[in-house]
């Protein structure tokens, strides 16, 4: 896929895949916002790599969150051609286990982060007149530890 002059979202690219992503776009010519929830993070990564890559502040689970990061890309750059997202997390914890169920608050946000924050960025590519077509979305999740051995838990 030829990514010179695209402008591409990664949700996440603060860091790990998301991080990834960002440089490797960069490194194709595309232009990037960088939407993450880690501001510090965030923000030094796109002074870092240049004029061609902006950070928003962003929880991909939150709305209004996600409309404002892709009103400041269309600022910024006048388009998007690229959605990558990567935006992860969960709770280093079993659903279920010896001591009983995973607290629903930290159920719910794993389920908001990685299914309901991929949904939004999901709809706002069909809602966006704005968003140039034909836009690549890409999806990627990652679990950072899991160690199948035998009677060990999957998650300390």
């Amino acid at each position: 896929m030829n990514i010179k002059n695209s402008i591409a979202v990664v949700t996440g690219g603060a860091s790990g895949l998301g991080e990834a992503c960002v440089r490797s776009l960069l490194s194709g010519g595309a232009k990037i916002a960088i939407l993450d929830f880690a501001a510090d993070r965030g923000e030094k990564i796109a002074v870092e790599l240049g004029k061609d890559v902006i950070f928003a502040q962003t929880d991909v689970a939150d709305d209004a969150g996600v409309q404002g990061a892709i009103n400041k890309t269309m600022e910024a750059f006048g388009a998007i051609n690229i959605v990558i997202n990567c935006a992860g997390g969960a709770v280093p914890m079993k659903v279920l286990s010896k001591k009983g169920p995973m607290p629903l608050a930290a159920f719910n946000r794993t389920i908001q982060i990685n299914l309901v924050g991929t949904r939004l960025m999901k709809m706002e590519k069909k809602a966006s007149s704005s968003i140039l077509l034909p836009l690549q979305l890409l999806t990627v999740k990652s679990v950072k530890r899991i160690t199948v051995l035998p009677k060990e838990e999957l998650w300390p």
